[in-house]
């Protein structure tokens, strides 16, 4: 097996460039999520804000609720 060394001095193989890509994979991949889901929950919030009374009343949400969820961060749920 090859043993490298990086610019710190640590030495590292194969096998821990495997678990680094791994790693940056899964990060990458969780962070793609996280970003799909603040930009489902702006376009969300922003079509709820648009619904007239008449449709709130038929799926049972009141002006005040709409206000309250409206009024929150896109990071927030």
């Amino acid at each position: 097996m090859t043993t490298q060394t990086c610019k710190t001095g640590q030495s590292f193989n194969a096998s821990t460039a495997g678990r680094l890509t791994e790693a940056i994979r899964a990060t990458f991949f969780q962070l793609n999520e996280t970003v799909w889901t603040w930009h489902a929950r702006i376009r969300s919030r922003g079509d709820l804000a648009r619904y007239d009374d008449h449709i709130l009343k038929d799926i049972g949400i009141s002006r005040a609720d709409v206000y309250r969820e409206t009024s929150k961060r896109f990071w927030r749920e």
